[in-house]
């Protein structure tokens, strides 16, 4: 169709340009297909170097992260097949009776399980101990009496121990009451319970001078002033981590708005004084059914990404602060009717955001699945 140009430099120019467009419009009908990743670009979607200890991103306005990462391997995650553990009678009766007398003994139905039981005892000293699916509460009334539930645990936020507690208490021993030994007498309990744990416990010193700071200020629900502490009173709060084939499981639990059953992450802990055990609380305690996967995990840039897509369609107006971020397993419920639960990596993020006319700041967990990198929704924390 160019025929009338005659001159052989022009149209040797015009063959190039129409070289170009054709090159240009084939690259652009190409790119309307999908097309195989390289291997390149999938491995970087993978975990497979170690994250940084510590991160500082903004992600959006008004979201950023300022976080300590905590994870503790880069490779051989799986995906293990799970049951609530089934606490034998005669053991933890053996731990947790030795001279006491039962008063009283009952059942009533699990918090846990949709029709099973929980086993609930009652012994001459007014110590108790109550028994469910994959969880232990023994509390003495020393325990009771002093209100160590408020030193140890933030109102509101279930059954898990303040994240600002060793920061308050920093002592590393008492003067009364050797750790070792406490750590030992609590450390044996755990393991005659047959329960897995994941590297060595984490101890708090509950001492004197500082539960007297802290108490200052405190009233009881009447607005009485609590009562004062004694040199007595000082304990050892000593908390595990609950592990399944050699990797860590998270404490944090949640509600599956789907399936509508809590699914408790793992907790163990408990107070040691000059007295001895006071307290006993573990959840979430699980045995494996002998079935696991080897898993990929996705990178944490992916799961940030998800974080970012969560949000990016929400005018932001209180500002959210990622603290911290860690790679563990958590449960998932695959058959609500059998409660078939299988233990997955899970990214987790925690949050807190800044509310206008809210003295104290809210906290929350978000929940990304390591395997595929979507958010796990809940209907709430347990």
């Amino acid at each position: 169709m160019f025929y009338y140009i005659c001159n052989t430099g022009k149209m040797i120019k015009i063959k190039f340009i129409l070289l170009i467009i054709l090159l240009v419009s084939f690259m652009s009908f190409s790119a309307c297909f999908p097309t195989e990743p390289t291997s390149a670009s999938s491995n970087r979607l993978l975990l497979n170097e170690q994250p940084p200890e510590v991160l500082k991103v903004g992600l959006l306005h008004n979201l950023s992260v300022n976080a300590k990462v905590i994870c503790d391997s880069k490779d051989n995650w799986k995906k293990i097949a799970v049951e609530y553990k089934n606490f034998d009678r005669e053991d933890y009766l053996k731990l947790f009776i030795k001279e006491k007398e039962i008063i009283d003994e009952y059942n009533s139905d699990s918090s846990i399980v949709i029709g099973q039981k929980a086993h609930i005892y009652n012994f001459d000293d007014e110590s108790s101990l109550n028994i469910d699916c994959g969880q232990i509460l023994y509390l003495t009334m020393d325990y009771m009496e002093r209100t160590y539930d408020n030193v140890i645990h933030t109102p509101g936020t279930g059954n898990y121990i303040r994240d600002d507690l060793d920061l308050i208490y920093k002592k590393t021993d008492l003067e009364r009451i050797d750790k070792n030994e406490a750590v030992k007498a609590f450390s044996s309990i755990v393991e005659k319970l047959g329960i897995s744990t994941h590297k060595e416990p984490k101890v708090y010193v509950l001492d004197y001078n500082t539960l007297m700071q802290e108490w200052e200020d405190f009233n009881l629900k009447d607005g009485t002033p609590a009562p004062k502490w004694n040199k007595s009173d000082e304990a050892y709060l000593i908390e595990f981590e609950e592990d399944a084939d050699g990797l860590p499981i998270s404490k944090y639990g949640y509600i599956d708005p789907e399936k509508g059953i809590p699914l408790n992450g793992g907790r163990i802990f408990g107070v040691v004084s000059e007295e001895g055990l006071l307290s006993f609380s573990c959840s979430g305690i699980f045995d494996t059914t002998g079935y696991s996967e080897d898993v990929d995990v996705v990178s944490l840039n992916v799961a940030l990404n998800s974080i970012k897509a969560k949000f990016e369609n929400i005018i932001l107006t209180d500002p959210i602060e990622i603290t911290e971020i860690s790679l563990k397993l958590l449960p998932v419920c695959v058959n609500a009717n059998t409660y078939q639960i299988n233990l997955v990596p899970v990214w987790t993020f925690q949050a807190t955001q800044s509310v206008e006319k809210i003295t104290q700041k809210i906290k929350y967990s978000i929940f990304i699945n390591g395997i595929t990198g979507d958010e796990i929704i809940t209907g709430g924390m347990v």
